[in-house]
């Protein structure tokens, strides 16, 4: 008897295999998650140097291409790619362990003298806070309701913050070990950047050659077009806000100085931190410091929201939309939403990534939505569909009538 081949049933064999192995999967994982969660967390730690190396190596990649087209009259006579890059790359290591230098020696000790000295005075700056509200009680009703309340709450926030930095201190204090350990990695990842960025475009061509030998043509152009989407948008978002976070904080340094508002370094550098948040950063990172000039300079504390008003409007739109103009598709409310529903999943990890990471799903589902109507034959752009009366495509096609006359 002769077999005979069905296609419909192959494929049907084919489908009910992969989900049969699928299920097997999932019960191996569940029983077995406790080791494969460990034997993850064991793999990551390994090679956690070699993560940060790629992390250095990414964010330093749009300061590599500058660097290395400043030495572009290397290659007027002969071709010298690689001495060309070699320069770009010293310089770029040049510039960035300067600017840590600088840092560590100007910045960061006036950020611990003024953390020292505030938490030196907290008592003082707690009374002059309770003085301020006795005050404002005096002369309001509606203050003197709420001191009894806000007053028990204050005391529970300053029970909480001495235990929450007993808890630190000697978590600090235990973790010493720990804490040497990731400085190590840190390092490392420093030091292997070097060669990543070196050796940029030969890793490059090695990853694209594994890809295109165990995938079809179709999914590894597509995964190439993912890659490169990815590279621009996270490369351009990261080295931007990084750039915008250095930049906000100098200037609220230097404005706070100015103003002679007390604690200027620290309060600088909280809001430089938080504007590495697009869009709602300052306005996070101007509430502990707007508590601090209450509590310690309040005769400053109208110049103080003047400043932080300022530096949002100035920062809003012109330094991020010049930071991040290479970055495609990025709206305002996208960003917004991103940061809001990826912040409230994920944390401080959601922070960082919500916003590149939405943006490059934004692109990618864009682009294949355009595609589709471009093959029904729709037009492409949003503004079509806003318009009342768009015919659809079907209706484009005239019906031929029926003769009044009865010829075919």
């Amino acid at each position: 008897m002769k077999f005979m081949h069905n296609k419909r049933y192959r494929k049907i064999a084919l489908h009910a295999c992969i989900v049969a192995l699928f299920a097997v999967l999932c019960v191996f994982v569940g029983l077995y998650l406790p080791s494969i969660s460990s034997g993850i967390v064991s793999f990551v730690k390994a090679i956690k140097s070699l993560i940060y190396a790629f992390v250095f190596a990414f964010m330093l990649r749009p300061l590599e291409r500058i660097c290395c087209n400043m030495f572009a009259f290397v290659e007027r006579k002969k071709p010298h790619p690689k001495l060309r890059r070699g320069l770009g790359v010293v310089l770029v290591y040049i510039i960035v362990l300067s600017f840590v230098a600088l840092s560590a020696m100007i910045f960061i000790p006036q950020v611990i003298d003024s953390a020292k000295d505030f938490y030196s005075q907290r008592d003082a700056y707690l009374e002059q806070g309770k003085n301020l509200i006795n005050s404002l009680s005096a002369t309001n009703s509606l203050f003197g309701d709420l001191y009894g309340y806000f007053s028990d709450l204050l005391s529970e926030l300053i029970n909480d913050l001495i235990n929450t930095i007993k808890v630190i201190s000697s978590a600090a204090i235990s973790s010493a070990g720990t804490f040497i350990n990731e400085t190590k990695n840190v390092l490392l990842g420093f030091l292997f950047s070097v060669y990543f960025l070196l050796n940029y475009n030969e890793l490059k061509r090695v990853v694209s050659r594994f890809f295109r030998a165990v995938l079809p043509i179709r999914a590894y152009n597509y995964l190439r077009h993912v890659a490169a989407v990815s590279g621009s948008t996270f490369g351009c978002v990261y080295s931007g806000m990084t750039l915008d976070a250095i930049l906000i904080c100098i200037c609220s340094v230097i404005l706070l100085t100015l103003f002679k508002i007390r604690y200027a370094p620290m309060i600088g550098l909280i809001i430089g931190i938080a504007s590495f948040i697009p869009y709602i950063g300052i306005f996070i990172g101007s509430v502990p410091g707007l508590v601090i000039v209450l509590l310690s300079s309040t005769d400053k504390l109208i110049w103080y929201i003047i400043i932080v008003l300022a530096l949002q409007l100035v920062d809003g739109n012109i330094i991020e939309p010049r930071l991040l103009r290479d970055v495609k598709d990025l709206k305002a409310m996208r960003v917004l939403i991103s940061v809001i529903v990826m912040g409230g999943l994920f944390g401080v990890t959601g922070l960082l990534i919500g916003m590149p990471l939405f943006n490059v799903i934004y692109v990618l589902i864009k682009e294949a939505a355009e595609k589709r109507l471009a093959g029904a034959g729709l037009p492409e752009d949003t503004d079509s569909y806003l318009q009342p009366g768009i015919p659809d495509i079907k209706s484009d096609i005239k019906e031929t009538a029926p003769d009044d006359s009865g010829a075919v």
